[in-house]
């Protein structure tokens, strides 16, 4: 399934012009996303992840800190219809 076919967007590619990794073991990941339809939604804005020194002075993920081993994603979409 090609999501560029499905006219798919990501929030974070919309609004910050990177994707945020989202998963920190031994390195980075970018292993979740948001995605859109910019037909009928408009990302308006984005929640920022935590930054990567943050994660790494806790251990990695998941921690007593941040309990999963992924860090979570948020983002404002607005309908344009």
């Amino acid at each position: 399934m090609s999501f560029t076919r499905m006219r798919l967007g990501t929030a974070w590619l919309c609004r910050e012009r990177s994707q945020p990794w989202t998963c920190f073991t031994d390195r980075t990941w970018i292993l979740d996303y948001v995605f859109f339809s910019s037909q009928t939604l408009q990302a308006m804005g984005v929640l920022q992840v935590v930054d990567k020194d943050v994660i790494q002075q806790t251990g990695g993920l998941p921690s007593k800190s941040f309990p999963s081993d992924h860090l979570p994603l948020k983002a404002n979409l607005a309908l344009t219809m």
